[in-house]
């Protein structure tokens, strides 16, 4: 104590003890009020000249003998009313080591519950950007470069920390919350090579977090550690640009692992990336406002990452989706829903987008192994009033050796199943830049008629069954325009079964097709096919009972449908692709006809329909070989043989048609509809010929038929009016065979030609024909003249005896009745009584005078017996007629003997039964001599009983003859 009191009693005003006392009380008055009182000033007066921003500080406190600073309830706005950056607390405790080490070192910085916020007005300006620009516009040019200042923070605490990021121009404000942010940092230095360690996490919105943990070297600067993330639900970032799409994330959370190292060097920032794995779980997106979902993965790995800034290189072992599920479909305006998910102007916004980044970024990126596990994925089309659907199940990928460099080859494998039963796969490799693709393919089990609503789209069919079957090598290999596509293999179909909607019948029925030896290819097009094989196909025609064809109705539905065009001279001048066939085989194929027009339902089948059809191709001016054998279920057999263009046979067919013994019976019912006869025996042989060059038609038609007997009509039945029984007994020969040759010749062009028409206009015409002039064809088969009338038979007036020519005409017709053994000749008796009556009177006079004496007679001898048949003042009266009234008055003795001659005739009595007594006689004349002389059948000469009187006044009488059918 005494000490201390001699201390201070030897205490001198000034001296070195006042000025130190004098400076420890400065040093803490300074230290204690003068600091934080200019520290404040100092902080307030940089934000509003600087920044433009006015600063609140509520507290700062020095403590001049710990070297610590505490400045509490700092905060910087952005704007008005809104903070940009603010924090409870912040203690720095300074280390009086700084003096000796040059370099400002601190012992502790901490920063309690600190805020940070990026924000977007409504005007759209970012608070962050607009500090920066007001802090650009008062700095102070200078190009003196100047190092970071010597520092040593031995530890840097930041708790409880809060980061937003707000974006109030959308029209539903987006609000990011993160946090607490925790740092930790242990010394961190800024002298050259000093090494620090740091801790950070974060926490993030629905509970996640994000750590970082490592090493940091301010100078050179350099970081090195790891980075973890447990989950970032993706729908939160997603936010962001959500409105631009008609999406939304419903699902995902994004967990990483990665360790990271950055340096910055002379050419800038350099980080790498390594042994970086991420994952993604129950990603999901779905359609706005609704629950319809778009796309779904239950997990997505992606492991092995390695990447490098600014080398831009990224390479990772494996990138595997697990349980995906994807929906597509059309709207029923035709619009695909992917136009619908992403409207244009934001379709523009990622185009400009990835063309920026494109600019900017090349990496060059390696994958080991790309793998699509388990997956899934529906297609909808919604343009048909029952929306069509495909579903795709169990489905798998796997790409290997994916690489970015452009020509790189990647191994590729896939297979899914389709609607459940089909299972297709592929397997070979994929370059895509440029787009290169080989893989053989398989599909096998694929059901047709679920694609039925493509069919009906455009074409008037109902595909009710059939399975798909392929398999082969396709290839996609870049050109100039588009890539070539081709197809190397072979497909078939089972249980093909194919109905026309137009009459709601069968049209097509198919068994199997086989096709094998398929090149096909798409940019040109063109197919080549080496095999063909259809197995048990057929075509259907039916007649509904209102007289439409089904197949008429199909072509004429198809012609009217949405595929048809509509034949302008373009469409034609295009042609159709380069298809070649080499050979396509029908296997016990068939043909169908029937007819519910006729009194009864008709059927016929035409069966083992075998053959083959060779060199089918759409590019050459010959036709494709033909040569196809067939069986009539009723009986006969079909052979085609030549060539057809089976794509126009109207430009060029050459086609011979043999049908033999075909029985003719079954067909009775379409008789009956045609002709109004059923058939009750016959069989019959074709032999067609069509030769069609360029439209134009020359064809013949051989017809044989044998042993055709012809039931009774059937009343109200017979589309034909003809004498069917007549020209079939005027067409049958002596052997019961009927023989037609009809030529048709026509011009395809013209649209009012059709070839069943004018084939049956023909034969109608032939047998009209026959049947008006039957006796010109018997004189033909009996080899008669040209001049020769075996219709008429003629008789001298007044008399029943056969003249010598005559007997000759009726010898010609024998041999013809011999010819045509079907025939009865029909014999009507005829009287001229004018005619006859005369030569009778001639008779009785020559008769009466005498035979010798007739042509002699006295003029006396007329005169008593034209008297004996008059009266005595007549034959005075008739003999003045005949004087002459000169002078002399002579009797004209040559026209008065004459005149006598002539009226004695006309007063012969005739009974007039006489006269009609000629007509039956000649009659019998007739038939006597074709039976008795002739030697035909008595059975097939009649005589009718009526008889026919005709008035010629001529010397001639003929009687006319029939033929008619026999019974």
């Amino acid at each position: 104590m005494g000490k201390i009191v001699d201390w201070f009693g030897s205490w001198r005003l000034l001296s070195w003890r006042t000025a130190l006392v004098v400076g420890f009380v400065l040093y803490t008055l300074i230290g204690f009020f003068v600091v934080p009182w200019v520290a404040e000033k100092v902080i307030v007066s940089v934000a509003d000249k600087r920044l433009g921003r006015e600063v609140t500080v509520e507290k700062i406190r020095c403590n001049p003998f710990t070297l610590s600073l505490t400045v509490e309830g700092f905060s910087l706005p952005d704007r008005p009313g809104s903070t940009l950056m603010s924090f409870d607390k912040m203690y720095a405790n300074l280390q009086a080591s700084s003096l000796f080490r040059w370099a400002l070192t601190l012992k502790e910085l901490q920063v309690e519950r600190p805020y940070a916020a990026v924000r977007r007005f409504e005007d759209k300006g970012i608070n962050v950007l607009e500090l920066f620009d007001a802090f650009q516009s008062t700095a102070k040019p200078t190009d003196e470069k100047k190092g970071l200042p010597r520092a040593v923070l031995q530890e840097i605490l930041v708790t409880d920390g809060r980061l937003e990021v707000e974006d109030r121009a959308r029209d539903e404000p987006m609000l990011w919350q993160w946090g607490p942010v925790e740092l930790v940092l242990h010394d961190i230095s800024t002298l050259p090579d000093e090494e620090g360690d740091k801790e950070f996490s974060i926490g993030l919105p629905d509970g996640g977090m994000m750590s970082l943990a490592g090493t940091l070297v301010v100078e050179p600067f350099e970081l090195d550690g790891s980075l973890s993330i447990d989950k970032i639900l993706i729908a939160n970032l997603w936010r962001a640009v959500g409105e631009k799409f008609e999406f939304e994330l419903s699902g995902g959370a994004l967990a990483t692992e990665l360790h990271y190292r950055a340096t910055l060097q002379d050419d800038g920032l350099h980080v790498e990336v390594s042994e970086a794995e991420f994952r993604v779980t129950d990603f999901g997106l779905e359609l706005r406002d609704t629950d319809t979902e778009l796309l779904k993965a239950e997990s997505v790995v992606v492991s092995g990452v390695n990447a490098k800034w600014p080398e831009q290189q990224v390479e990772a072992d494996s990138l595997v989706v697990e349980s995906a599920f994807a929906q597509v479909w059309i709207e029923p305006d035709g619009t695909p829903s992917w136009e619908i998910l992403v409207p244009e102007p934001t379709r523009e916004e990622v185009v400009k987008a990835y063309e920026y980044i494109d600019e900017r970024v090349d990496f060059d990126a390696v994958l080991g192994r790309f793998e699509v596990r388990n997956a899934s994925a529906a297609f909808e089309d919604r343009t048909f009033s029952e929306p069509a659907r495909l579903e795709v199940s169990d489905a798998g990928v796997v790409l290997t050796d994916v690489a970015s460099q452009p020509g790189s080859e990647w191994g590729l494998e896939a297979s899914a199943a389709i609607a459940g039963e089909s299972r297709a796969s592929a397997k070979g490799t994929l370059v895509a830049v440029p787009l290169t693709l080989d893989v053989e393919v398989e599909l096998e089990g694929l059901e047709l008629a679920q694609f039925q609503a493509y069919v009906a789209k455009v074409a008037p069919l109902d595909l009710r069954a059939g399975v798909l079957t392929t398999s082969g090598r396709a290839r996609v290999s870049p050109s100039e325009e588009a890539p070539d596509i081709t197809f190397n293999g072979e497909l078939a179909v089972t249980g093909l079964d194919l109905d026309e909607t137009v009459t709601g019948g069968t049209l097509l029925g198919w068994g199997d097709l086989k096709v094998g030896g398929i090149q096909a290819a798409v940019a040109p097009t063109s197919l080549d096919v080496e095999t063909v094989d259809i197995y048990t196909a057929g075509l259907e025609i039916a007649v509904a009972e209102d007289g439409t064809i089904n197949l008429l109705e199909f072509f004429k539905a198809l012609g009217e449908g949405e595929g048809a065009t509509n034949g302008d001279a373009d469409d034609k001048e295009d042609g159709l692709p380069p298809v070649h066939i080499a050979r396509l085989e029908l296997h016990d194929c068939y043909g169908r006809y029937t007819d519910a027009t006729t009194v009864e339902p008709f059927e016929t089948k035409i069966k083992a329909v075998n053959g083959t059809i060779s060199k089918i191709a759409t590019d050459t001016k010959t036709g494709a070989e033909l040569e196809i054998d067939a069986a009539v279920d009723s009986g006969g057999l079909v052979r085609i043989n030549g060539a057809i263009d089976p794509f126009d046979y109207q430009r060029f067919t050459d086609l011979d048609v043999d049908v033999s013994d075909a029985v003719l019976p079954p067909m009775s019912l379409i008789s009956i509809k045609m002709i109004g006869f059923p058939i009750e025996t016959g069989r019959m042989s074709l032999d067609l010929s069509y030769d069609i060059v360029g439209q134009q038609l020359a064809s013949t038609n051989h017809v044989e038929i044998d042993n055709l007997h012809l039931g009774d009509r059937v009343e109200g039945e017979g589309t034909i009016k003809l004498p069917v029984k007549l020209g079939v007994s005027l067409l049958k020969d002596k052997n019961g065979r009927i023989t037609l040759d009809i030529p048709i010749e026509g011009d395809l062009s013209n649209p009012d030609f059709v070839m069943v028409s004018a084939i049956q206009s023909a034969a109608t015409d032939m047998v009209s024909e026959i049947a008006k002039s039957p006796f010109r064809l018997l004189g033909r088969l009996a080899g008669g003249s040209e001049d020769q009338n075996l219709e008429l038979v003629e008789f001298a007036a007044g008399s029943a005896v056969l003249e010598e020519h005559v007997a000759a005409n009726l010898s010609t017709l024998a041999k013809a009745l011999e010819q045509r053994p079907a025939l009865e000749l029909e014999i009507e008796g005829t009287i001229d009584e004018e005619a006859d009556a005369s030569s009778l009177r001639e008779m009785a006079f020559v008769a009466e005078v005498g035979e010798g004496e007739q042509a002699d007679i006295p003029t006396a001898k007329l005169e008593k017996m034209y008297a004996a048949k008059s009266s005595g003042a007549e034959l005075e009266a008739f003999r003045e007629q005949h004087t002459s009234s000169t002078v002399d008055g002579a009797l004209d003795e040559v026209a008065y003997r004459e005149a006598l001659r002539t009226g004695v005739v006309e007063a012969q009595p005739i009974d007039d039964s006489l006269v009609q007594a000629l007509a039956p006689a000649r009659a019998d004349a007739i038939r006597a001599f074709l039976v008795d002389q002739a030697g035909v059948d008595p059975s097939r000469v009649k005589v009718l009983t009526e008889t026919a009187t005709i008035d010629t006044g001529e010397q001639r009488v003929s009687c006319r003859l029939a033929v008619a059918p026999g019974n």
